[in-house]
């Protein structure tokens, strides 16, 4: 009987994060501009983001930031700023249709009020360590959008500017 309480908190731990198993707290963003050799720098990107890399690119940036910038700069050309958004990704409603799965839809395989409560309780212990292990990683978030592609415009030339001027 012991070895059967040292079980469930493991296979529960082992249950916990799908989504970071599957996403990871890092996401890759792919970034290209018309002009190779650009410097992309990543801004508020999380603490092991990629911190600048030269176009054509792939940024690590972490999943949780929510005010992460890619700048994408080149001698000669206006600098570019990409604002990532971060949205929950479609994964999360996963957890909402784990109950349905566990009973049935609409809990119609359940036959009594035990099997909703048993049910009820399996759930929690199944989807809600699992949600707050991806909330913590971040996981559960995906950054937009997932590849940018900029053109870069030539800057006017300051000089022929002054001499214009009387």
């Amino acid at each position: 009987m012991r070895s059967r309480s040292k079980v469930l908190p493991l296979l529960l731990l082992g249950l916990a994060g799908c989504a970071t198993i599957d996403n990871g707290p890092m996401q890759r963003i792919h970034v290209l501009s018309d002009i190779e050799g650009a410097e992309v720098r990543a801004e508020r990107c999380g603490k092991y983001s990629t911190k600048t890399a030269t176009t054509p690119a792939v940024v690590w940036v972490s999943r949780r930031s929510t005010r992460c910038t890619l700048e994408i700069a080149l001698p000669g050309y206006e600098t570019e700023v990409v604002r990532l958004k971060r949205y929950a990704t479609a994964g999360v409603g996963s957890y909402a249709g784990g109950l349905g799965e566990l009973c049935g839809d609409e809990l119609k395989n359940c036959n009594s009020l035990s099997d909703v409560i048993i049910t009820s309780m399996i759930a929690t212990l199944l989807f809600v360590p699992s949600i707050v292990v991806d909330a913590a990683f971040g996981s559960i978030f995906e950054q937009e959008p997932g590849a940018v592609e900029v053109t870069l415009a030539a800057r006017p030339d300051e000089s022929s500017q002054r001499g214009s001027e009387p």
